[in-house]
């Protein structure tokens, strides 16, 4: 289902404040412990599997933790609890504390009853927090936790907890910063707007897959969109065309396709709707989305990665 509505309307916000309620020695033994495993820890993924057992000794209550990196406008989930194929957290909340650079802490307004109105990633959250994880004014990354339960909300101290932790974590992740998005795979989305809902749920779980995903909402006003397009081709891994009656009639789509083949980029094709497919496709293996959007983001990992 696609979320119409304001997120903001059924949940409640909480920004971090001034008021400091973490005693200094509590600060002094949480910054000697990241200073520890920032020696110790040589990658970006080791540094952030240390820091989830801070998480997970501080927050025993939190069900879902996410450590999450930034650079070049893409946010990718890179540890994450439990390890399952896909992190569980809400792309457009991580996006908001990190546009805001701000922590926050957020609880449901409504019931505790599942919401079936809500975006999928919220419906059985009770509480969560987002943290970003910022040095010098330079966005590097996010700290999510969640609770699926009502006898396990956090607190504010929570929330001043976790951004001292990101504060602390700051520096040595951003040593690291480096080494992070180009070991995941790279996906352009070709699609016509019309499709969009769909792409862009679609888009948010590839990304919770550690798949890194290019669509045209990253053209900045004013720049030249084909010249970004066809860069953003000549970089990416595979092209995912989403084929509808709608793609099929779309000159954006269709050139979007034809340079993919001519960079020689492997193209996998989804069926979206049924439609009319082109002769060049007639040798590629489809993927059928069914109504099922779990069973075709799968299916697409296991290609890609």
């Amino acid at each position: 289902m696609n979320y119409e509505g304001n997120i903001e309307d059924k949940i409640q916000i909480t920004y971090d404040s001034e008021l400091y309620l973490i005693e200094e020695n509590e600060r002094i033994r949480i910054l000697s412990k990241i200073s520890n495993y920032g020696c110790q820890a040589d990658n970006t993924i080791s540094l952030l599997q240390f820091c989830l057992e801070i998480l997970n000794d501080y927050f025993p209550h939190a069900q879902r933790k996410t450590f999450l990196t930034y650079s070049n406008n893409e946010l990718i989930p890179r540890v994450f609890y439990p390890q399952f194929a896909e992190a569980y957290f809400s792309y457009t909340l991580a996006q908001k504390s990190l546009e805001k650079e701000a922590s926050f802490l957020w609880t449901k307004r409504i019931s505790l009853q599942e919401d079936i109105s809500l975006p999928s990633s919220l419906i059985k959250v009770c509480s969560a927090i987002y943290a970003p994880i910022m040095f010098k004014s330079k966005k590097i990354g996010i700290i999510h936790l969640d609770s699926i339960s009502n006898k396990n909300s956090f607190s504010n101290t929570d929330l001043q907890l976790i951004t001292m932790i990101a504060n602390t974590l700051s520096p040595a992740l951003m040593i690291r910063n480096h080494d992070n998005h180009e070991a995941y795979p790279k996906v352009f989305i070709s699609y016509s707007h019309k499709d969009k809902n769909f792409v862009f749920k679609f888009a948010k779980h590839l990304r919770k897959r550690q798949i890194r995903v290019w669509l045209d909402e990253r053209i900045e006003a004013g720049n030249s969109w084909k010249k970004e397009i066809s860069d953003a081709i000549k970089s990416i891994d595979y092209l995912i065309w989403i084929a509808s009656p709608d793609s099929i009639k779309s000159e954006m789509s269709q050139w979007e396709t034809i340079l993919a083949q001519i960079e020689k980029k492997v193209i996998l094709p989804i069926i979206y709707k049924k439609c009319k497919l082109p002769s060049w496709a007639d040798d590629i293996q489809w993927i059928n989305y069914d109504n099922d959007l779990e069973k075709l983001v799968h299916k697409v990992s296991e290609r890609v990665k």
